[in-house]
C-alpha cells in the first residue's frame, strides 16, 4: 500500500457535473477526483472551447464555477457551488481534455460542505 504524500490528498469521485460560464449557461463535465483546495475534471472539446475567455481554448487563470454533488443529490440537497479558477488544461485527444482546477476562496460554509463531502467520499458514502 502507498502512503499518500500529498499536501492536499486527492479523493477519487467520477461523476457529471455541472459547469456554469460567466454569462449564466450550464455545461456538462465528468468529475476525475476533488480535494479541499481543487478539482480535475474531463471535459469535451466544445466545452473547452466556449468556456475560454483570453484564446480560443481555456487557459491557466479562466474562471466559472462547479457544482459539485451533496449527499447522494437527494430531494432538498442543492449542489456546492464553487468558483474556480483554471490551473492546467491538458489534450487527452481530438475531443477530449482534462482540466484541472483550484477553488477560488471559497467561504467558511463552502469550505465545511466540501469537508463533509471529502468525508462522505473517504468513507465510500457518495458515488
Amino acid at each position: 500500500m502507498t502512503t499518500e504524500r500529498r499536501l492536499y490528498p486527492r479523493h477519487s469521485l467520477s461523476c457529471a457535473l455541472r459547469v456554469i460560464d460567466r454569462q449564466g449557461t450550464p455545461r456538462d463535465a465528468t468529475s476525475c477526483d476533488v480535494s479541499i483546495v481543487g478539482l480535475s475534471l474531463y471535459m469535451g472539446r466544445a466545452d473547452v472551447v466556449a468556456l475560454a475567455q483570453g484564446g480560443s481554448i481555456l487557459t491557466p487563470g479562466d474562471a466559472f464555477e462547479v457544482d459539485l454533488p451533496t449527499a447522494g443529490m437527494a430531494a432538498g440537497n442543492r449542489p456546492l457551488r464553487l468558483d474556480c479558477r483554471v490551473r492546467h488544461v491538458r489534450r487527452l485527444s481530438l475531443e477530449r481534455y482534462l482540466i484541472g482546477v483550484l477553488f477560488a476562496d471559497p467561504g467558511e460554509t463552502e469550505l465545511a460542505r466540501l469537508e463533509a463531502l471529502l468525508g462522505r467520499i473517504s468513507d465510500g458514502r457518495l458515488v
